[in-house]
């Protein structure tokens, strides 16, 4: 059985920022030693109202959470990834589960001091 370190509460300072699309979030949790190339952080956040959300304005939404929520958790922490991976969903999915009627999407990110980069793997 793998064992992840699943954060599943926000502090106050982690509240979920407004993102590009206005659509509303919220954190599902922060999944930090799955398997996986390096040390990733995965911020994984449940959105209700993607399905009725652009692809390319969802991928501004992941860019923009990579920056402004993604890099404060992490510089909270003291930690260095060398990727940070940001997954919307419709509706709650446990992680590395699959939900054919759920729609979600992931984007990589390599993290820098004060902006994310899409990672072109």
């Amino acid at each position: 059985m793998l064992a992840l370190a699943v954060s599943q509460h926000a502090r106050a300072q982690d509240a979920v920022p407004e993102v590009p699309s206005g659509q509303p979030l919220s954190l599902l949790g922060i999944v930090t030693d799955a398997p996986g190339d390096g040390i990733v952080y995965r911020f994984r956040f449940l959105a209700p109202s993607l399905p009725d959300i652009e692809a390319e304005l969802a991928h501004d939404d992941m860019l923009h959470l990579c920056t402004v929520f993604a890099l404060r958790h992490i510089a909270d922490r003291g930690a260095a990834p060398d990727e940070v991976v940001v997954s919307l969903s419709s509706e709650p999915v446990a992680f590395g589960d699959t939900a054919p009627d759920a729609v979600q999407y992931f984007a990589a990110f390599l993290p820098g001091s004060d902006s994310c980069t899409p990672d072109p793997f």
